[in-house]
């Protein structure tokens, strides 16, 4: 049984039919989760790929039950990072493994650079951003074995590149507008192009960590 945080759980359901698994998706997002239950329900999924309405601040864990925990692009919203932490791993089996891809700074100064603060500014949440070493050193404390700390930020860069490119070949210009659906594309375009900035300035990172329960 897998648990995903993710701003993607809606897409929890397609992983439990290529691997037979089941999985339990947690989203903060009403719209997303209502869209996932759609998607669940039409797929036969609703049972095995469930997505939960709840906040990463404090979710719901059962306590020694999953056996791997996923999450993708969430953690720097989350400001009591240590709590969370301790929650998701107490809800590990032993040998459990955690998964996680995020935003990192750099290293401590990035978190002062004008570069983070014009980032911050265009974010819909707040940002509680963590460095790739102090998320490590939280793990260790909590006695997980830390496999990987992979950079992925060129890989993440790409993946805006080719994910916007797709979509605007796609778009119809005329039939969009100028109302309210244009404004809510203009705001996600400058949201993407600010983070993208961000990752190229080499103050922002995105990076893949992997832990193992012992």
């Amino acid at each position: 049984h897998t648990r995903c945080l993710s701003d993607w759980s809606s897409d929890v359901c397609s992983s439990d039919l290529k691997f037979d698994t089941w999985v339990t998706g947690v989203e903060s997002s009403p719209l997303l989760v209502e869209i996932a239950t759609v998607r669940a329900h039409t797929t036969g999924m609703t049972k095995k790929a469930p997505v939960l309405h709840e906040s990463l601040e404090s979710p719901e864990i059962r306590p020694r039950y999953y056996n791997a925990i996923y999450s993708r692009d969430a953690l720097y919203m989350v400001g009591k990072k240590d709590a969370l932490l301790r929650t998701l791993i107490d809800g590990l089996r032993p040998k459990g493994q955690i998964t996680f891809i995020d935003y990192v700074a750099n290293d401590d100064l990035a978190l002062v650079s004008s570069e983070i603060a014009a980032w911050k500014q265009r974010e819909p949440c707040p940002v509680h951003l963590w460095t790739a070493e102090r998320y490590k050193q939280a793990l260790v404390m909590q006695k997980l074995d830390v496999r990987t700390v992979e950079d992925v930020t060129e890989e993440v860069k790409a993946d805006i590149i080719s994910a916007w490119g797709n979509y605007l070949k796609t778009l119809n210009i005329k039939a969009l507008g100028s109302g309210a659906a244009a404004a809510v594309l203009i705001n996600e375009a400058e949201l993407w192009a600010s983070r993208f900035k961000a990752l190229s300035s080499g103050r922002l990172r995105s990076v893949r960590i992997y832990a193992m329960k012992k």
